[in-house]
């Protein structure tokens, strides 16, 4: 009987995922330490490199970045190639922690200690990619304000309070291509939250589920509908002056375009159902 070492079958690290070796255990005293919640988003990030990829980002920000692990691996995924990396966190621990990882990776990352995007105003709207790992975790309102390593976590009521303050900046905050990710949890209400940016004018993608312990994580991202919008007015247009040069063919064309659309519709329907299926049931 030959013995198998389930050692070999072990999923080796994304690639681009950051050495973390310079913090310590007395640094995530009070800084957020990468848990099930980063690794679930640096998978997401990795799952949407395509489209990333093809939207050409220059300028990326992590609002509250902690140990600066998720803006590091962006940097590390995407390259410098004339890129631009930003990172925000209202606790100065954090900010310095941040400031390690990137220079540990050799990367070029600018660190602001500053709550969401104070002090960086000359950069709204020209945010290509925008990460935040909020502090989801439902607590006491008061918990909030606290600092230090409890601002990394306490959510307030439905773990909503910051998130909640973060999302009427997002249009101010976003380039017009712009794709913003982020994570929230079941009782968050993701539901609630999509609704408020749907408002704003914004679709929404799952990019990443999980369940880790007791909670069940996705990640979510948002952009701009109008993009999508003006891409399939472009192909509209293409196809109606197609149609216009091929006379003889309008009928086929007609039909076999109504087809596609109602083909098209279906995915899109599809689409938009597996998004809700994949936020599960809420209260």
């Amino acid at each position: 009987m030959t013995l198998i070492n389930i050692n070999e079958f072990k999923v080796l690290p994304n690639a681009n995922e950051p050495k973390m070796d310079h913090l310590t255990s007395k640094d995530y005293k009070d800084v957020y330490e990468p848990s099930e919640d980063s690794y679930l988003f640096i998978d997401s990030l990795q799952k949407d490199y395509d489209n990333i990829k093809t939207m050409n980002p220059l300028i990326m920000l992590e609002i509250g970045s902690g140990s600066g692990f998720i803006i590091t691996f962006l940097a590390k995924m995407l390259g410098a190639d004339g890129r631009y990396y930003m990172s925000t966190d209202i606790n100065p621990k954090a900010a310095i922690a941040s400031s390690k990882t990137s220079i540990e990776n050799n990367v070029q990352l600018d660190v602001v200690n500053t709550s969401f995007v104070s002090s960086i105003e000359r950069l709204k709207g020209s945010i290509d990619i925008l990460l935040f790992n909020p502090p989801y975790v439902p607590t006491p309102s008061e918990e909030v304000n606290e600092g230090g390593i409890v601002a990394s976590w306490a959510g307030g009521i439905n773990g909503r309070e910051v998130i909640d303050k973060l999302l009427p900046q997002i249009p101010s905050i976003l380039s017009k291509k712009g794709f913003f990710y982020i994570v929230l949890v079941q009782e968050n209400k993701p539901k609630q939250v999509i609704s408020i940016l749907e408002e704003y004018g914004f679709g929404y993608k799952v990019v990443g589920k999980r369940k880790a312990r007791n909670e069940l994580l996705y990640i979510i991202k948002f952009y701009r509908e109008d993009n999508s919008n003006n891409n399939n007015n472009n192909n509209n247009n293409n196809n109606n002056n197609n149609n216009n040069n091929n006379n003889n063919n309008n009928n086929n064309n007609n039909n076999n375009n109504n087809n596609n659309n109602n083909n098209n519709n279906n995915n899109n329907n599809n689409n938009n159902n597996n998004n809700n299926n994949n936020l599960g049931g809420e209260k």
